[in-house]
């Protein structure tokens, strides 16, 4: 049964069981969490896949998508047979499926040994699609109809930032939807900066003391990234000319772990990163010939983030933003994109010659990194063992005092698990970083004019389309 329940989860759902108790309640029998083992002589209702699987408040998201858009688990059989199911129920023999609609004395008969391939081809997914290649997911998604810039080039309008003198370069015409590529799905997909932590909780304090010291560790490497970009011409540029410089988009763009994931204006790039995976040996990206991946697809018009937690990165005074048609999407601690109500999944089975293809389209990745000094300092930074004491004191007394932070008693702890790796210390050395500061100030010096033509008329030219 432990099969049958991983292909539901598979398909977008969680099982839900339903007693005397909570039948006559939905936010009960979410209270009661889904099911992870199935039991005969048990009935069960299909609810969609959440992050946290008793919490109702998240349930309560996806209930435009389950009744309005009428998303509710069907069987799809014959035309006559199709028809949204109420509630399954298992025996020693067989599974019953029950419609919703004229359900006394009509039901569905499976046989035990057919129930796991039954519910794989008959039960309807939730915001899930398995394809057989890469090029399906791309025939299906399409290209949302929206004005095409003049030769696919990306157009700018210069926008004031909300309570600010300072004003932003945001791209015009943006698109109805945002994408995501990886080249497997992973289990949840939380924002970069909880991958190295085992998120129980999105109170800090509640998590293990590991996790708590590799949330402060990025924290500190996001402030050293900062402090540095600060010393380069684009941001002495960007700070004389009042354009916003959004460098928490710009760490998370760049590699740095943060509240963020990353997305996209370009069916393009997504399908590249889900098709493609870096050799660091040789630095270049090879065509990825097995397993799964899955490109996203967001609807910016259902969106239910609160207004701020998605944005275009924006014309920056770097190259690989505007080449790779950069967002960001802020998430909460416990946030998963994955199973956000207005996320579709395409799941796809990886092919060499496919990949091989995608990755084509944008010169085997050439095209999205373009030589960029800033991506060398990142680089740095993350890679070093080395962290300012001051900046880790600094972060956690700043956290312990903020709402789901961290409790100061479990200081030592923290600093103690952080000094198993990094080397705590009053100056970091980050060996070679002032050549990259000298190099990426003659590169900006270079491109300067070129960057004011483009902010003056209103478009840059990228090498990569948006789709």
């Amino acid at each position: 049964m432990q099969e049958l329940l991983e292909i539901i989860n598979r398909k977008g759902w969680n099982l839900y069981k339903l007693t005397e108790s909570n039948k006559d309640s939905i936010s009960l029998i979410v209270k009661d969490g889904k099911v992870n083992e199935i039991n005969v002589h048990t009935t069960y209702i299909f609810l969609p896949l959440l992050t946290k699987d008793d919490s109702f408040e998240e349930l309560e998201t996806h209930f435009e998508n389950l009744f309005e858009r009428k998303k509710l688990a069907k069987f799809i059989g014959e035309k006559d047979k199709t028809f949204e199911i109420d509630v399954i129920y298992f025996d020693e023999e067989a599974l019953f499926i029950y419609p919703k609609e004229n359900s006394i004395g009509q039901y569905l008969k499976v046989p035990n040994p057919n129930v796991a391939q039954a519910v794989q081809s008959v039960i309807s997914n939730y915001n899930t699609y398995f394809l057989d290649s890469v090029l399906d997911a791309i025939n299906i998604i399409g290209s949302p109809p929206q004005k095409k810039s003049i030769n696919h080039d990306l157009r700018w309008e210069i926008v004031r930032k909300d309570d600010s003198d300072l004003t932003t370069l945001y791209p015009i015409d943006a698109n109805s939807f945002l994408y995501r590529g990886q080249r497997e799905r992973y289990k949840n997909c939380f924002s970069s900066i909880c991958r190295n932590m085992n998120i129980t909780s999105y109170s800090l304090s509640e998590l293990d003391i590991n996790s708590q010291a590799n949330f402060i560790v990025s924290q500190v490497k996001l402030l050293i990234f900062k402090e540095t970009v600060k010393k380069l011409s684009q941001f002495k540029y960007f700070k004389e000319k009042k354009y916003y410089l959004d460098m928490d988009s710009l760490a998370q763009h760049y590699g740095l772990n943060t509240g963020f994931i990353d997305v996209t204006q370009s069916i393009v790039v997504a399908t590249f990163f889900a098709c493609g995976k870096f050799n660091s040996t040789n630095n270049t990206w090879e065509p990825v010939s097995e397993g799964e991946g899955v490109i996203y697809v967001y609807d910016i018009a259902t969106s239910m983030l609160p207004y701020g937690r998605l944005k275009p990165i924006g014309l920056q005074p770097f190259p690989r933003p505007a080449e790779q048609w950069a967002w960001t999407c802020e998430l909460n601690m416990t946030l998963d994109f994955d199973k956000l109500p207005n996320v579709q999944k395409f799941i796809f089975k990886h092919n060499y010659q496919a990949s091989k293809s995608v990755l084509s389209k944008v010169n085997n990745g050439i095209d999205l990194f373009p030589v960029d000094k800033l991506a060398e300092i990142t680089k740095l930074i993350s890679e070093s063992n080395q962290l300012p004491i001051n900046l880790v004191n600094e972060t956690i007394n700043y956290l312990s005092g903020v709402e789901f932070g961290i409790n100061i008693s479990a200081k030592e702890l923290i600093i103690k698990e952080i000094s198993k790796i990094y080397t705590l210390t009053d100056n970091i050395k980050l060996n070679g970083l002032d050549k990259l500061i000298l190099d990426s100030d003659y590169e900006f010096g270079r491109i300067l004019p070129n960057f004011e033509q483009s902010i003056r008329f209103g478009f840059r030219i990228v090498r990569t389309e948006r789709e």
